[in-house]
């Protein structure tokens, strides 16, 4: 598999900037992973040219998202990186006040819920507030919508994604 080359300038790199809601050290004495398993990812990335430099946290949500299989989540990173260059338009130039993403917010309400579930999940709900077909456009609403499933993980890794849509309209 190729992966495109990220440079240092680009959004890819800027997002190890990103200080989540939770510390690396809260997930291992919770015990969803452990502290080996972030070591070998961290000596690994380095041989990765065309991966950016990742922060602990990162690491650690990509151990969960891959049940915790180092290898695994190596081929993880990989394709998470892959798809989000292959795909600029869905994870660059994420402002709020872009024309596009005002209107699909007029149109589409998501979010995500403040309470988890009881086993730690977390709910992003999605429903039509403009069922105006014309309004309906897929890729700022795309671009909300993976918005909203990042907002699912800042401050603390769920243990699954339950989305609720509302298919009324």
């Amino acid at each position: 598999m190729q992966v495109a080359k990220v440079e240092d300038s680009t959004p890819v790199r800027r997002v190890q900037e990103l200080k989540f809601g939770f510390t690396t050290q809260q997930i291992i004495e919770e015990g969803r992973v452990n502290s080996d398993d972030i070591s070998l990812l961290k000596t690994w990335l380095p041989t990765q040219r065309q991966l950016p430099r990742l922060t602990d946290e990162q690491i650690v949500l990509f151990l969960l998202c891959s049940s915790n299989d180092p290898e695994k989540t190596k081929i993880t990173i990989q394709r998470h990186y892959c798809i989000k260059m292959s795909a600029p338009n869905l994870f660059n130039n994420r402002k709020c006040s872009r024309e596009d993403l005002q209107l699909q917010m007029k149109t589409y309400q998501l979010g995500v819920l403040p309470e988890r579930t009881d086993d730690g999940s977390a709910i992003i709900f999605c429903r039509m507030k403009d069922t105006n077909y014309a309004n309906a456009i897929m890729e700022p609403y795309l671009v909300l919508y993976l918005m909203a499933m990042e907002a699912a993980f800042y401050d603390h890794p769920p243990n699954g994604i339950i989305v609720l849509l509302d298919q009324k309209g």
